[in-house]
């Protein structure tokens, strides 16, 4: 009979030489499936063949994203990179690793699928894009105010940001001083979540004072606002709330002005909506804040058509009440 320690020792080495066997064999799978610079070249060669105006690239997982943008950066601007919907865009190319998927496409039916090399390309087609006007994109067309008062644009040295620096300050931008960081400009911020966000950088002013940008917009039906805090801001959540109000114009009579949103830590990167009363010409986004100190707030705003199906992103909390200003007679 064989010793027990004997066979207790012989079925170790069993357990043993099977988890090295298995090991072996996941380095082998690992290696079959990983994504190499051959594959990568072979993705961006495929995508600048196929990509149109109109057309924006994501890949899944996110943290491929330096990786794509190695071969593709060109055509994958600010905008593209710190999108907060889909909503301008006609189509949608996601770069899938491992079989990954995207949550930017979730519940979408993909146009075509196309395996290059140890990567999967999916196309989906959105149709036409409901945004008419981004106000973030024309932010240098705006009218930016402090209590009335204009800010000038100035150019100035820019930061390109960085891990505890806060985000990129643009070398073209709105001063509404005293302090260089009392600035309207276009940025690209991390939010709460360490997304990148394309948007319009504008800290609280002191005593409540607010900040307005005004913008002539074309004829719509939506405004679709997002707003968010940079991560270093808001991560401790004892942060000051942000209030924004807005006022749409037909020329320069008064249609309708009120609350649309408060933004406090922990929001993340919020999304609210509300219809563009009827021959609306102008549009103007109202900030301030009663605790102004460190609120490292941005927002995104666009006027949009009807709704699509997909890509319009969803909101919280819903749409707020509005004053109804009765326009005079002209």
């Amino acid at each position: 009979m064989i010793p027990r320690a004997t066979r207790l020792a012989a079925a170790a080495l069993a357990v043993a030489a099977l988890i090295a066997i298995g090991e072996l064999i996941a380095h082998g799978v690992q290696a079959s499936r990983a994504v190499d610079a051959e594959d990568w070249a072979a993705v961006g060669a495929h995508l600048r063949e196929r990509f149109e105006p109109g057309d924006t690239i994501l890949v899944s997982p996110e943290w491929a994203d330096p990786l794509l943008r190695t071969e593709l950066g060109d055509l994958i601007p600010p905008p593209h990179a710190g999108r907060s919907d889909l909503a301008a865009y006609r189509r949608v190319f996601e770069v899938s690793l491992r079989g990954h998927r995207s949550p930017w496409v979730q519940g979408m039916s993909e146009a075509s699928s196309e395996d290059v090399g140890r990567v999967r390309i999916r196309r989906y087609d959105l149709g036409e894009p409901s945004v008419r006007y981004d106000l973030v994109e024309h932010l240098a067309d705006a009218q930016v105010t402090l209590n009335g008062n204009p800010c000038p644009r100035v150019n100035r040295p820019n930061s390109t940001g960085g891990a505890f620096r806060g985000p990129a300050i643009p070398r073209e931008r709105f001063h509404c001083g005293p302090e260089d960081y009392f600035y309207i400009g276009q940025t690209v911020l991390e939010d709460l979540d360490l997304t990148p966000r394309y948007c319009v950088w504008t800290h609280p002013h002191r005593d409540q004072s607010v900040q307005a940008v005004r913008y002539e917009i074309p004829n719509s039906e939506r405004f679709v606002f997002y707003s968010g805090m940079e991560y270093g801001s808001a991560r401790e959540l004892h942060g000051g709330a942000v209030t924004v109000d807005v006022a749409f114009y037909r020329g320069d009579v008064l249609l309708e002005e009120g609350y649309l949103d408060t933004h406090r830590d922990g929001d993340g990167w919020k999304r609210v909506e509300r219809a563009v009363p009827e021959g609306a010409d102008g549009v103007e986004v109202r900030i301030f804040a009663v605790d102004p100190g460190h609120r490292w707030f941005c927002w995104a705003g666009s006027l949009r058509g009807p709704a699509r199906e997909h890509g319009e992103g969803r909101s919280r909390g819903g749409v707020r009440f509005f004053q109804v200003t009765e326009p005079e007679n002209e």
